[in-house]
């Protein structure tokens, strides 16, 4: 279908015949403006797929959405510029990029899934998986073109394990604005005593992670090894702890020298219960008169 072979006006409406084709465009890519704006982060697994021109699919790792997955309800938010002509479908994949799925998401996206690398989250299969070193050929060493221009795209990374193969990886993304890694085994090592307040820095030293410290692990996994590249390249990382109240934090170089590895966490709206902030909530209770004392107090004036 044509922009000039709109559905034609109703009996008595005032306008022009059809719309001109610059302002049918443009209208296009307000729609895709809007549905960009308004799409939610979803997270996708880069897998080797030895029949797909580029070399690489995307599968889904876990879409949970509300009334649906996230991933069906944006091919949803799509679909009508995607099926006007070749000119809407380019625009839309300028935007949302067209990438191979898993074959049992055909049903409802069609070959493509469509995803936003600077919102997205991608990451890569454990090393040992069989298919890891065919993976990293297809995306690193010996990309097609078409996986090459896509992995550029990618800002946001999700590292399910330290080593250097998975620092490889993500080192050769140029757009990487933000990584992240599942901080629980950080968090475990944190003796929660009374006297350590979590609002501020805590230093990555011998005292507070002991099993992290650089003074106890192998060169090549101790995790500044690991952060110091991200923060020359002033790229965010974030660890994520499932299911505690500390759950979020990121990570910080609090040295004066860029080049030292002097990393530093910080929690993300933490729940302290320190002394010193269960003090303080304590006061701050006492000094705000209960409703019905300030009620009684509010009676004494009248």
């Amino acid at each position: 279908m044509s922009p000039h072979q709109l559905r034609p006006a109703l009996p008595g409406c005032a306008g022009p015949d059809s719309i001109p084709t610059e302002i049918f465009f443009a209208i296009i890519e307000a729609f895709l403006a809007d549905a960009k704006a308004s799409s939610r982060a979803i997270e996708w697994r880069l897998e080797y797929a030895e029949d797909a021109p580029s070399n690489f699919r995307l599968a889904l790792t876990g879409d949970v959405g509300y009334p649906g997955p996230l991933s069906i309800h944006r091919f949803r938010n799509i679909s009508i510029p995607v099926q006007i002509n070749k000119k809407c479908r380019e625009l839309t994949s300028r935007v949302f990029i067209p990438i191979p799925s898993r074959h049992f998401y055909l049903e409802r996206t069609g070959p493509d899934i469509f995803v936003l690398p600077y919102v997205d989250l991608f990451r890569v299969p454990k090393v040992e998986s069989y298919y890891f070193r065919s993976l990293l050929d297809s995306l690193i060493y010996l990309p097609t073109f078409e996986a090459h221009a896509f992995m550029q795209q990618i800002r946001r990374f999700h590292i399910l394990e330290f080593n250097m193969t998975i620092l490889q990886v993500v080192e050769n993304l140029l757009q990487l604005k933000e990584v992240i890694f599942n901080g629980k085994s950080l968090i475990d090592t944190i003796e929660m005593s009374d006297t350590k307040c979590l609002l501020g820095m805590i230093p990555m030293d011998a005292d507070n992670f002991p099993e992290w410290s650089d003074h106890h692990l192998p060169e090549k996994t101790k995790f500044g090894s690991f952060w110091n590249p991200f923060g020359r390249r002033s790229v965010r990382v974030y660890g994520k702890v499932p299911d505690s109240r500390l759950s979020t934090f990121e990570v910080y170089n609090t040295s004066d020298d860029p080049d030292a590895e002097s990393p530093s966490i910080k929690f993300l709206n933490p729940e302290c219960t320190c002394s010193q902030c269960l003090s303080a909530t304590k006061d701050e209770k006492r000094a705000k008169p209960a409703p019905l004392a300030r009620l009684h107090c509010l009676l004494g004036y009248l």
